[in-house]
């Protein structure tokens, strides 16, 4: 929104196409950004998992995270395309920045939601500190490096706000993360 705006003030009265398509994106966030406030998420449509998961996979391995996609194909979650994609690129940027080896991202069927796993091998996730991470601000203890403490709280955010949850798991070596989305039968 912020950029949009920024170019918008820029936009000289010689393009008004660019100033039309600029206003129209900056509403459109405005709008969106506001149902998620209010908790309006009728938004929400059909999304197939492996087609999403695929382009966030394909941009870390540009960034140099060695991770792979195990995703049967025709798997499909009622969420928001952009905010799916915003999770799961949180989960594998943490993965990067804290994992270790290689990181795998898989999903399943469990009743009438779909469990999408992000393991990675690296330092893992305290016992005391499974919730901890998705506080706003709060980073794990053994956490170096770069990083906000808000990747992780945003991403449960968003999951919550489509009807779904995300968690940490310990596990003897490395992390997963487990988000949980409806699919069009709940």
């Amino acid at each position: 929104v912020r950029s949009a705006a920024q170019l918008l003030g820029r936009a000289t009265p010689e393009s008004p196409e660019l100033r039309a398509a600029l206003a129209e994106a900056v509403d459109a966030e405005v709008q969106r950004l506001q149902r998620l406030y209010d908790g309006d998420r009728s938004d929400l449509e059909l999304v197939d998992v492996a087609e999403v998961a695929s382009q966030v996979i394909a941009l870390q391995q540009a960034l140099g995270l060695d991770v792979v996609g195990r995703i049967p194909d025709g798997m499909t979650v009622l969420a928001d395309h952009g905010d799916l994609a915003d999770i799961l690129r949180s989960l594998l940027d943490n993965a990067r920045r804290h994992g270790e080896g290689l990181t795998i991202v898989s999903a399943r069927r469990h009743r009438a939601e779909v469990l999408i796993d992000v393991v990675d091998h690296g330092r893992g996730v305290s016992v005391d500190e499974l919730d901890a991470v998705f506080e706003r601000g709060r980073r794990g203890r053994a956490a170096e490096g770069a990083g906000s403490g808000f990747g992780l709280y945003r991403a449960r955010s968003l999951a919550r706000s489509m009807g779904g949850e995300l968690w940490a798991e310990s596990r003897a070596v490395g992390a997963r993360f487990v988000l949980r989305l409806p699919t069009a039968e709940t």
